[in-house]
């Protein structure tokens, strides 16, 4: 039975990560730009309408329905943005709801007064350097007992050359998952204080590709 890649974030990469996430949603800055009337007029709906405040003292109150809330409303926010975007089949190809549900909160966090809607749209601009930007076949991995994890391969190539240019990998990025790219995971992990398992889990790969996203932020 196929599993989303959503495992919990450790402590560590959860305070790393969060912050490089943060940084660099707060150098997108600006407005978000959209397809709208001829005056750039558009309607909010949802979850957006709020601000970051709301959400939070919402979150914190009510965890678990608040979760469930905001994961549809991105859900459907990220199908919004495939659409419209040229050039990219998926804003958050290997990112699943839940990851992207804390990281929003995460901002804000530290930007109460800020809209939701332009809190997510900031979010997705800062991790738009692992967009994908064409259809990809998807990587089926076998999680043991009986699961199995399923990866597009354009990403699980990314990671691959993430973990070739950090020294924990050899060869060329193929997109492919056998012995060699699970060790490499694996001693990926465990010099990151990860839990080790050897998987392109969601902590794992947040602490391979957030990196890109604060280089994106320091080169602009």
């Amino acid at each position: 039975m196929p599993i989303p890649l959503r495992h919990p974030l450790s402590g560590r990469v959860r305070a790393t990560a969060l912050a490089l996430v943060t940084a660099a949603m707060v150098s997108a800055g600006g407005v978000p730009v959209r397809a709208a009337d001829a005056e750039g007029r558009y309607a909010i709906k949802g979850v957006g309408l709020m601000n970051c405040g709301q959400l939070v003292q919402a979150f914190e109150k009510n965890r678990d329905p608040v979760l469930e809330v905001v994961a549809s409303w991105l859900g459907g926010y990220i199908t919004a943005q495939n659409r419209a975007k040229d050039g990219v089949v998926d804003v958050a190809p290997w990112q699943s709801i839940l990851l992207l549900a804390e990281l929003l909160a995460n901002h804000c966090r530290a930007y109460p007064d800020q809209a939701v809607f332009v809190a997510t749209d900031l979010m997705l601009r800062a991790m738009a350097p692992t967009a994908m930007a064409e259809q990809s076949e998807s990587e089926r991995i076998d999680a043991g007992d009986g699961r199995t994890i399923e990866i597009f391969r354009s990403v699980l190539q990314r990671a691959q050359r993430q973990l070739i240019e950090q020294g924990y990998l050899s060869g060329a990025a193929d997109g492919r998952f056998g012995p060699k790219t699970a060790e490499a995971f694996g001693t990926f992990q465990a010099a990151k204080n990860l839990e080790i398992t050897r998987l392109p889990d969601q902590q794992t790969l947040l602490a391979l590709f957030s990196p890109l996203w604060n280089v994106q932020r320091q080169s602009n």
